[in-house]
């Protein structure tokens, strides 16, 4: 690699501002994971009362509270 490119490359990573990035991604914190852990996993991977709080407290915002046996 040449060395203006890699002046290029160090000055184009100055200049690159982490808001930029922040501003750029909307609803990122929303969608964190909506890939991995969905609903279709969750359910299939989490004992039923730890899933059923799970879903409580995403869609009425009830604390996560999984009863014991």
């Amino acid at each position: 690699m040449g060395s203006a490119v890699l002046g290029e490359a160090i000055t184009a990573i100055r200049a690159w501002s982490t808001t930029e990035v922040k501003n750029s991604a909307p609803g990122s914190a929303e969608s964190f994971g909506s890939l991995v852990f969905n609903d279709t996993v969750q359910q299939a991977r989490l004992p039923k009362p730890a899933y059923q709080a799970l879903r409580r407290t995403i869609t009425h915002g009830a604390p996560a509270s999984v009863p014991r046996n």
